[in-house]
């Protein structure tokens, strides 16, 4: 996938739309479909990539709870698409490229600051285990972790 891509830009039309028909119960009378939580998380992570490269002002850039909230986004997916065997090679294809997409700009977190930011909303995924390498984002939980008790 190169830089002007998007994880979704092979995806047909048909497919996106079969997407959006695979309903998915998420718990407590909650529902989504397929479609919003898979292209909600590609569209999380092509947006933190973004700010992370320095593209977007600070001021206008999403903070660490988006992250976060991105981080949730995927969390559902798996347990709701992979883990369940609801998603079909579309699915898992722009998952996928979402995930390499979130690799070139994070890095491993061995001191597992985004768990511990996260708090109870952190998952099991190996995502979780993943911190910007560099911007704002980066900066709000550099700036977290040098305030709190490890």
């Amino acid at each position: 996938m190169s830089e002007s891509t998007k994880p979704w830009d092979d995806v047909s039309d048909e497919a996106i739309a079969s997407l959006r028909e695979t309903r998915l119960d998420l718990g407590d009378g909650f529902t989504k479909n397929a479609a919003d939580l898979v292209l909600g998380w590609a569209q999380h992570v092509v947006r933190l990539k973004v700010e992370a490269d320095g593209a977007t002002p600070a001021e206008l850039a999403w903070n660490a709870w988006d992250y976060v909230a991105a981080l949730v986004l995927r969390e559902l997916c798996e347990i709701h698409l992979v883990k369940s065997s609801n998603a079909g090679v579309d699915a898992m294809r722009v998952l996928a490229a979402t995930d390499e997409v979130l690799r070139s700009f994070t890095e491993d977190d061995p001191r597992g600051v985004v768990r511990r930011f996260a708090a109870d909303d952190a998952g099991t995924g190996w995502w979780w285990s993943r911190i910007p390498a560099s911007g704002p984002i980066r900066t709000e939980l550099d700036g977290w972790a040098s305030r709190v008790r490890w």
